[in-house]
């Protein structure tokens, strides 16, 4: 699932910056490409990276050897769509006036009020920060463990 949601992101990223480069798409699809890019599973993703920066096991790949070129290969992989991720919202709502987007008239009218698009991602990023409270992150990863009855 891993290199799937990978391969999604980089697709998404990369198929919209081409786009961005040729004048071919609006400041709404850019949107939608960061909104579906920052999902709580590329928030969860993330989060485990950059936390297994200091302990290896977080990571969300169970390897016997967590230092093997896999995992390190992707935690680069990881890292490098968070900071592809930030330069695009950087390119699509922080310098939008250096950029030339296709159907200028629709950008002006609805392009600034798109913010409110990502604030959907509020409650799990409140979430996420809850988790690294030392002892709450063992007590969740201990429920996710448990059997359903």
């Amino acid at each position: 699932m891993l290199y799937a949601h990978l391969g999604l992101i980089y697709s998404l990223l990369i198929a919209s910056s081409a786009s961005i480069g040729r004048s071919e798409l609006t400041q709404n699809d850019g949107v939608f490409v960061l909104v579906t890019v920052a999902s709580p599973a590329s928030f969860s993703l993330w989060f485990l990276t950059l936390r297994s920066l200091w302990d290896p096991n977080s990571f969300p790949i169970r390897k016997s050897d967590t230092n093997s070129t896999e995992v390190f290969l992707l935690k680069v992989l990881s890292l490098g769509s968070l900071a592809f991720e930030t330069v695009m919202v950087c390119l699509i709502f922080i310098s939008p006036n250096r950029l030339t987007f296709s159907q200028p008239a629709c950008d002006r009218l609805f392009g600034d009020k798109l913010w409110i698009e990502l604030l959907w991602e509020t409650p799990y990023i409140v979430q996420m920060t809850w988790l690294t409270v030392p002892g709450e992150d063992e007590r969740y990863l201990q429920q996710l463990s448990e059997p359903l009855h």
